[in-house]
């Protein structure tokens, strides 16, 4: 069980929400086969130029790594 969490929300400048829904979606599978990886990592579209990254970790030490 997953005891840590981190939610990182982001807004796209003007122009820029594309190409940053894109990177979010293109980044989702590397984060999947990390390797070691134990944890979750869910992308959020939020509105038209927010989004959210939600990563949740069973260690600490993991949490540290990411940042």
């Amino acid at each position: 069980m997953n005891k840590f969490a981190i939610w990182a929300q982001l807004e796209a400048k003007s122009g820029k929400e594309k190409e940053v829904e894109e990177f979010l979606k293109s980044a989702q599978p590397l984060a999947e086969k990390e390797s070691g990886n134990d944890c979750l990592v869910t992308t959020v579209k939020i509105g038209p130029a927010k989004f959210g990254i939600f990563d949740t970790f069973r260690r600490r030490a993991r949490n540290a790594m990411r940042i």
